[in-house]
């Protein structure tokens, strides 16, 4: 399937790469002046983060309180427990996937991204790709996978439309890539409505033998990028 590259004008993005503090720079009871307290990217939570007008928060309202991560979890796992055909290539079973705060973060950036200009796409606005918004929030990767959706009301609805395409499902299965995280914007006057990111990865602690090493004879960080998606719309 082949898919045209939409021409876009360049706009800032929602988040920026610190918060300041909200109190001002001087010392209440000293009067003393002092710095203001940035927090580093890496350690930001975007589920504490106030939303911006028209959107909803990194589940798109969903399972209440709980949110998606639960039920994510549970479906995407439960999916890797066994032997998958994605397409006409088999995977065997994989090792579960755990929740990763880094993943969310860029994950919900891109969500945002996505529902702010209507478009699905795995280019931000900025034009910033996978790799680019997984260095923002401080996630090192050896490899890293992405699918996106639009217009699933659910975390089944969408679950189910990754695995029944090929090129996400194997993303799903990859054995390699331990940690994820899932995000789902909603924006009620968009045409989709909702907007889907799963972003998965390796992290760089976890080297790879380089191909060129025969015998295992030297491991070395190979650095892999991996993307593929889904453009799916109610109807």
């Amino acid at each position: 399937m082949s898919y045209k590259r939409l021409i876009r004008p360049i706009i800032p993005t929602l988040i920026a790469l610190s918060l300041v503090s909200c109190h001002g720079p001087e010392n209440a009871r000293t009067g003393e002046k002092r710095a203001a307290v940035t927090v580093p990217e890496s350690e930001i939570d975007v589920r504490l983060l106030p939303t911006e007008p028209g959107l909803s928060d990194p589940n798109c309202g969903l399972n209440g309180a709980q949110g998606i991560e639960m039920e994510l979890l549970r479906r995407v796992n439960a999916f890797r427990s066994e032997p998958r055909m994605c397409g006409t290539k088999r995977y065997d079973a994989a090792p579960p996937v755990k929740w990763n705060l880094r993943l969310l973060n860029a994950s919900y950036r891109h969500s945002v991204d996505m529902a702010r200009s209507n478009l699905v796409s795995h280019t931000s606005l900025d034009s910033r790709e996978l790799w680019n918004r997984l260095d923002q929030v401080g996630y090192a990767f050896l490899k890293a996978g992405e699918n996106i959706a639009a217009g699933q009301n659910s975390v089944e609805s969408v679950v189910v439309a990754w695995q029944q395409s090929p090129h996400h499902c194997a993303t799903m299965m990859a054995p390699d890539m331990p940690d994820i995280g899932v995000a789902c914007v909603y924006k009620k006057s968009s045409f989709y409505k909702y907007y889907w990111t799963m972003d998965l990865g390796k992290p760089m602690s976890m080297p790879i033998e380089h191909p060129s090493q025969v015998g295992g004879k030297q491991r070395v960080p190979v650095e892999e990028k991996e993307k593929t998606w889904l453009e799916s719309a109610v109807k």
